[in-house]
C-alpha cells in the first residue's frame, strides 16, 4: 500500500486524483520498477510509503528513523539538520542541493545514492552551500559529495562509491 499527498491533501494510492489545482485526472501505478508518472505528477520525495509534491511537506513529515525516497533533487536553501533519516535515490543527480549559502548539519544520516548524495553550490557558481557531516554512513553510485563552491566538513563516518569502469577523455 501506498499514499500520495497532494498540497497537503491525502490522496490513497491507486486512485484517480486531481494534481496541483488542475482538473486532469491521473491513474497513478505504483509496480516492481517503482512509481510512473513521477515528474507529470509532481512528486518529489515520499517519506517511507507516502509521496509528497512539495519538499516542505517532505521534510515536515519525516521522523526519526524514517527513509526519504528521492525523486527528483531537494534544494536546501536555509538552515537545516538531517538527522537520523535514511535517503535513497536511484535515478536523481544529485539527492540533495545546498544552495543560498545555507548551512546544513548531517548526524546518524544513511544515503544510498545512485549518484551524487549532495553538490554544494548553484551549478553556475553564484551561490554557496555549507554541508558538515558528523557520522552517518554514505553510499554513493560516482562521488557523495561535489562541491561547486562553498564549505565540507567531514568529522565522522563512512564512505563508499561504485568502482568506475568507464575511461576518462581529456
Amino acid at each position: 500500500a501506498f499514499n500520495l499527498v497532494f498540497n497537503g491533501t491525502n490522496v490513497l494510492g491507486g486512485n484517480i486524483v486531481k494534481v496541483l489545482g488542475t482538473d486532469a485526472p491521473f491513474t497513478v501505478t505504483v509496480n516492481d520498477s517503482g512509481m510512473d508518472m513521477t515528474k507529470t505528477l509532481g512528486l518529489v520525495a515520499g517519506v517511507n510509503n507516502v509521496y509528497y509534491n512539495r519538499q516542505a511537506d517532505v521534510f515536515a513529515n519525516a521522523k526519526d528513523g524514517d527513509t526519504i525516497n528521492v525523486l527528483q533533487t531537494l534544494v536546501i536553501d536555509g538552515p537545516m539538520t538531517l538527522q537520523n533519516l535514511t535517503f535513497k535515490a536511484e535515478a536523481v543527480n544529485p539527492a540533495i542541493r545546498i544552495v543560498n549559502n545555507a548551512f546544513v548539519a548531517v548526524n546518524n544520516v544513511t544515503f544510498d545514492t545512485a549518484a551524487y548524495a549532495f553538490i554544494l553550490g548553484a551549478s553556475d557558481g553564484s551561490s554557496a552551500g555549507n554541508l558538515h557531516i558528523y557520522d552517518g554512513s554514505f553510499h554513493s553510485g560516482t562521488s557523495v559529495v561535489s562541491v561547486t563552491k562553498g564549505e565540507l566538513v567531514i568529522r565522522d563516518g563512512s564512505f563508499s562509491a561504485d568502482a568506475y569502469n568507464g575511461s576518462y577523455a581529456y
